[in-house]
């Protein structure tokens, strides 16, 4: 399970204000996490930050690759986002989803 921690104040803002864009874009999101070199603390200068978003409109491969691009704006380029409906978040079918669990920080 994704541990119980709070993700760097240098990241922070960032997270937030993506997640704040696709909010405001209309997305629900059930849940997200900080996943990857930030959640483990061996990021470098030009570390992406690795995001998960799980939303019920990440059914649709296409329009979450459009909803998910439209909110990183300039100001947001180094957020790798990665979304997934509730279903396809697996552990054991997804390694992405094992990643986010195993070594990730719960965020919302």
């Amino acid at each position: 399970m994704a541990k119980k921690r709070t993700i760097p104040k240098k990241i922070s803002p960032y997270v937030w204000g993506y997640l704040g864009i696709l909010e405001k874009q209309g997305v629900k999101i059930d849940s997200a996490y900080v996943f990857g070199s930030w959640a483990k603390g061996t990021q470098h200068k030009n570390s992406d930050i690795d995001v998960c978003i799980i939303s019920p409109q990440f059914k649709n491969w296409k329009k979450k690759t459009k909803l998910l691009a439209r909110a990183q704006y300039d100001d947001f380029f180094d957020i790798e986002p990665h979304g997934f409906d509730k279903k396809n978040f697996n552990p054991k079918e997804n390694p992405v989803a094992y990643e986010v669990l195993k070594h990730g920080i719960q965020i919302k």
